[in-house]
């Protein structure tokens, strides 16, 4: 029990003894932990007891599923000793019970194995894109003619085209899934692929300069559009420099 200090005084006649301040005595540590351990004490064993019948409960539960099944099996069995139920029906029964419960555990595992492939194919779909933004995407903006405009609808497009392979790499197929080779044999390039649009997508692509102009005389080779790109693609740094140059000087003519 609390125990206050008090302090012995005399009290002069007609004087009564002081009031207790009850909102000094709240703040005592002394009656604090006086209070805690009170309370404490109290609300413990409601604690206790509140788990005890939780337990009770689901103990109680298990026992009357186990009882149901027993009535069951016991309901069969005089059945079919009363011959009211034979044994191939009695076996069917069981049989179809079991292979309810399995049923439900292998629907529930597929459910789950959906669910993954759902989550590997969604995070397929952004490594696709992302591939084809980081790879597609780089390779049309280093192309001077290209038009920056077009690299939306470009991804798009290329989404139709190229897809990973087992290495995360991309690798452009045709319509039946088939690899599609470029000039030299060799995978399709991300290079060629654009540089092919130039015929298929003559809009994602500036005008070049000097299309449709004659050399000296008139004498000038004539290529298409993407011949030039295919030309430029396949030469080294040297043959890409004397190309430009005979471009400007009106050997070459882009048609």
């Amino acid at each position: 029990m609390f125990q206050a200090n008090r302090l012995t005084s005399l009290v002069r006649f007609g004087e009564e003894d002081p009031e207790v301040d009850f909102n000094k005595l709240a703040e005592n540590p002394a009656f604090q932990d006086f209070l805690r351990a009170h309370v404490e004490k109290e609300v413990t064993p409601l604690k206790n007891k509140n788990a005890d019948l939780l337990n009770e409960k689901k103990n109680l539960a298990e026992k009357m599923k186990a009882f149901e099944s027993g009535i069951q099996e016991k309901d069969d069995l005089e059945a079919l000793k009363a011959g009211k139920l034979d044994f191939q029906a009695l076996l069917d029964k069981r049989i179809n019970a079991n292979s309810q419960s399995w049923q439900e555990k292998l629907a529930a595992e597929q459910a789950e194995k959906e669910e993954l492939r759902k989550a590997v194919d969604g995070e397929k779909g952004k490594l696709k894109q992302f591939q084809i933004k980081q790879t597609i995407g780089q390779v049309a903006l280093k192309n001077e003619f290209f038009h920056p405009s077009a690299l939306d609808d470009l991804m798009s497009v290329a989404g139709s085209t190229w897809q990973l392979n087992d290495a995360g790499e991309l690798v452009a197929r045709d319509s039946s899934g088939n690899v599609v080779f470029g000039k030299t044999g060799r995978p399709l390039t991300p290079e060629e692929w654009v540089a092919g649009l130039t015929a298929s997508k003559p809009h994602y692509f500036k005008l070049m300069p000097g299309s449709g102009a004659r050399g000296v005389n008139g004498n000038g080779k004539t290529v298409t559009t993407a011949e030039w790109q295919r030309t430029l693609i396949a030469a080294s740094a040297d043959e890409r420099k004397a190309l430009l140059a005979k471009r400007a000087s009106g050997e070459i003519v882009i048609n």
